[in-house]
């Protein structure tokens, strides 16, 4: 079982730098911000205008999202959905709901997402 910080600050912070994500990145052109709560939780946000990852909370970020830390590994192991986990209430979003759908975008190579 991966930790969140292994997938932001190493698997994410890889991806959103690689040469062929630039398009993926520019297209997206937001910050989010990961509120992990559990004994592995943090706070992270995934700029992608500079296309890095940054432990701590951005308040300006343009799309919240908040869930446990073992809902986040169920999520990325394609166990469960985004929707299923906001129906019922086990991830929050706040800002750009919009942008919160494209988050296959980010974690694709990291489970079905």
């Amino acid at each position: 079982m991966f930790s969140p910080a292994e997938l932001f600050e190493v698997q994410i912070e890889r991806k959103i730098q690689a040469p062929e994500y630039q398009s993926t990145a520019s297209a997206l052109n937001a910050v989010y911000q990961f509120n992990i709560s559990g004994d592995r939780g943090g706070m992270w946000n995934v700029n992608l205008h500079d296309r890095h990852v940054y432990r701590g909370e951005d308040p300006l970020a343009d799309c919240t999202l908040s869930l446990s830390d073992s809902d986040l590994h169920r999520f990325i192991e394609g166990e469960v959905t985004a929707t299923s986990l906001v129906l019922r209430r086990r991830l929050t979003i706040s800002g750009k709901y919009s942008l919160a759908l494209k988050l296959r975008q980010i974690f694709s190579q990291h489970g079905r997402a």
